[in-house]
């Protein structure tokens, strides 16, 4: 709920041609929960149909695919590429869900379902560029990660400054977390709108 409040808000924003006021965002973040919402509730039945059918399937398929195997390592080998394909699957459907967003804003869309597919098609219209932006906000994002879980373990959490200071990074690490956030919105939004120009460009010269 939260997060469609936020969304609606931040891709507000960032496709006004002007500085935005807070007063701005709050209003956009209202303006757009309806259509944000039930996007997610769109999202949620596909999230529930992937997991009941398809990881289902894999999960109860695996066992029987390396039952005849000696190795230990086949069936982990298997487990692993399923972990590697599910995450893989999961960023390309949160990044189409952020271009469904997006096209809600931009395109004032009304139907949210429209929206979702709409997103899809964007985003493999334009692979190259879509997932490329992807992979490198998401290597910033685990970049954050790591950076947290470092500066965590550099304090055993004994004495009291030091969960003080613990407290303080996981704040920090929350606020990093926004601001990434931020700047998938901006920066795919971005995107689409410099995507949107040259098709209009495009068209014109024909």
């Amino acid at each position: 709920v939260v997060n469609s409040f936020l969304a609606g808000g931040f891709i507000g924003m960032y496709t006004r041609e002007h500085r935005s006021s807070f007063q701005d965002f709050l209003v956009d973040g209202a303006k757009y929960f309806g259509r944000f919402f039930r996007l997610s509730l769109v999202s949620v039945i596909f999230y529930a149909l992937f997991f009941s059918i398809v990881m289902s399937w894999v999960n109860n398929s695996i066992p029987s695919w390396t039952r005849t195997d000696p190795s230990e390592m086949t069936p982990f080998t298997y487990y692993m590429v399923r972990n590697v394909v599910f995450f893989l699957l999961l960023g390309v459907f949160m990044m189409c869900l952020d271009y469904a967003k997006i096209r809600i804003v931009v395109d004032d869309r009304l139907s949210s379902i429209l929206a979702f597919f709409a997103g899809f098609r964007f985003a493999f219209k334009n692979a190259g560029k879509t997932f490329g932006l992807y992979l490198i906000l998401c290597i910033v994002g685990f970049v954050l990660m790591v950076i947290y879980a470092w500066l965590e373990a550099q304090f055993p959490q004994v004495e009291y400054w030091e969960l003080i200071a613990v407290m303080l990074i996981q704040q920090a690490y929350m606020l990093a977390y926004f601001w990434l956030k931020a700047n998938f919105f901006a920066s795919q939004t971005s995107l689409y709108q410099d995507a949107v120009k040259r098709e209009h460009k495009a068209a014109l010269v024909m």
